[in-house]
């Protein structure tokens, strides 16, 4: 069911050092590059450094977007 929510982005940034067993194949990283330009292409996104900087973004975020677009399925007993 579309509730027509925001998309909220948060990408690795691209300065963080990745333990080799999270590192793409080649084939798979090619994959994961054209996903990550699809998400930023005409949308706001956010890049995170550390799991404590995501979680602070995605609260943030969310709160911010449940303020500005208030409404029915943000909750999920809301439907």
């Amino acid at each position: 069911m579309k509730m027509n929510k925001p998309i909220l982005a948060f990408i690795i940034d691209d300065n963080v050092s990745v333990e080799k067993n999270f590192i793409e194949s080649d084939e798979k990283k090619k994959k994961l590059e054209k996903f990550k330009e699809k998400v930023q292409k005409d949308r706001m996104i956010e890049k995170w450094k550390n799991p404590d900087e995501l979680a602070g973004m995605v609260v943030t975020s969310l709160h911010n977007q449940m303020e500005r677009k208030p409404g029915i399925g943000w909750v999920r007993s809301d439907y």
